[in-house]
């Protein structure tokens, strides 16, 4: 097994002049230098163009602009991006395993035996992402001076690309088609069917962790040598405490840089080379939500009767787990999010489950109507706790028939995954369906509609070369 540590790398990540060069002369051509040093796509998307009025057309430029200035995005930057030339399914063969290894020797004239590799036919199918975003001054479409020379259409433009791409950077780690089939599969979907997955169970990561989780990705068969890591900040710190505790300080402590998204100032070190961790702020869905609910069609359900407890023998309650719990369920559907569902107080002990039934029954199924109900958020505290985080998404059960949702403590509320894997095309790319458009929306007031969109999904081709550590502490 490799033997691994932590240490602080010495002045993190330097830029090089030319991206100096590019962040201090954002004036035109600084898009089409972006492009080609922060998002570099296997296949080419358009370049980056002049806004224009408000007509449909291609803003994959600014795009990478956007995605090349961004302080705050880590995971979105570093994926792979593949074109789909107008097909909105994508299939790829891949390894599942490279085979046993054998023994090179034979006799003469004789035969040794073959390694027989194996391969799975995968497919991904592309899914609709957008910003709707309306302009109320009509004046300020064609009128600049809001931030430059920069008219309310451009400005809105592209604080529309950065607020699309801060949920993206959610999605991209939550996100599950089994679900909810508009989603994208995320993350922690195709590192849970195929990867290494190891459950702290709630306890603070430690170097024996990771030790042994880099070690299972660099075994036979898997071969995973450029290894990275993202983390919540919170849990990054957790390995920072880790590497001073050990003795392990910067050469250079002046030229340490450690930002959201930026630089990696803690690195893994093994026999066969470094993976930067990084931290991820969206790490997974919010632990908070809205009291009355959002959007103007909004559903409505009610929960039926209190939550079960039994035993089970897949629970993942342990005897450390015991107390009291409380639950809360949101429903989501097309027009809005719902009010929040309080369950009473349950008491779980160790190897049960707790059940709820959600009276959905009479709720619309029929995609984009008022009261649509897609799939369920779930909420709990830990025991004998009074916050509630979120803890996961369960997807509804056939119209006519009530919604079972039942928790393990699989997950737990407040404690955050590291992932650990390679990126590259072999192994877990974006897949975008032509360029980023911004097209106009029917126009029934004063305000100028428009909307940001997207086609894609990521692919996840060879997970096994990914590790997930979940329910990690957030602090030592």
């Amino acid at each position: 097994m490799s033997r691994i540590s932590l240490h602080m790398a010495n002045g993190g990540t330097q830029r090089s002049s030319k991206v100096d060069q590019v962040l201090n002369e954002y004036e035109g051509t600084s898009i089409e230098k972006a492009e080609g040093l922060a998002y570099s796509p296997d296949q080419n998307f358009s370049g980056a163009p002049s806004l224009s009025p408000l007509t449909t057309q291609s803003i994959q430029g600014t795009l990478v602009d956007e995605t090349f200035k961004s302080r705050a995005l880590w995971l979105w930057p570093r994926l792979n991006k593949t074109k789909m030339n107008n097909n909105l399914s994508h299939e790829a063969t891949v390894v599942k395993s490279l085979g046993s290894p054998v023994d090179p020797f034979f006799s003469e004239g004789g035969v040794n035996a073959f390694s027989e590799a194996e391969f799975d036919r995968i497919t991904t199918r592309a899914k609709f992402i957008s910003e709707n975003i309306e302009v109320p001054d009509t004046a300020a479409i064609i009128r600049g001076g809001l931030d430059g020379n920069n008219s309310a259409l451009e400005t809105r433009t592209r604080l529309g690309i950065k607020n699309m791409l801060g949920f993206m950077e959610r999605w991209l780690i939550e996100g599950d088609s089994d679900v909810s089939t508009l989603q994208i599969d995320g993350f922690r979907k195709g590192v849970l069917a195929r990867g290494v997955v190891v459950d702290l169970k709630g306890r603070a990561p430690n170097s024996e962790d990771i030790e042994n989780v880099v070690g299972e990705l660099q075994a036979d068969g898997r071969h995973a040598m450029d290894l990275e890591a993202f983390t919540d900040p919170r849990v990054k710190r957790v390995l920072t405490t880790l590497d001073a505790a050990s003795g392990r300080y910067p050469k250079d402590r002046g030229g340490v840089v450690s930002r959201i998204g930026g630089p990696s100032d803690v690195i893994l070190t093994t026999e066969t080379g470094e993976a930067p961790v990084y931290s991820m702020q969206l790490i997974g869905m919010q632990d908070s939500y809205a009291a009355a609910g959002l959007g103007d069609g909004k559903p409505t359900v009610a929960a039926s009767g209190v939550a079960a407890v039994s035993a089970d023998a897949l629970s993942r309650f342990s005897a450390t787990d015991v107390g009291e719990y409380d639950y809360v369920v949101v429903p989501v559907g097309d027009k809005g999010v719902g009010a929040p569902i309080a369950y009473s107080a349950v008491t779980i002990g160790s190897g049960e489950k707790a059940v709820f039934t959600l009276a959905d029954a009479a709720v619309s199924a029929t995609k984009n109507t008022t009261g649509m109900v897609r799939y369920y958020r779930l909420y709990r505290t830990e025991a004998d706790g009074t916050l509630t985080g979120y803890i996961g998404q369960f997807t509804r059960a056939a119209f006519g028939v009530n919604t079972t949702i039942t928790d393990l403590n699989v997950r737990r509320p407040f404690k955050r995954p590291i992932f650990i894997g390679e990126f590259n095309t072999d192994t877990v790319e974006w897949l975008q369906v032509q360029d980023m458009i911004r097209r106009p929306l029917a126009q029934t007031q004063t305000s100028i509609p428009f909307m940001l969109q997207v086609w894609g999904n990521l692919f996840f081709k060879q997970a096994q070369k990914w590790a997930i550590i979940d329910n990690c502490a957030i602090k030592a």
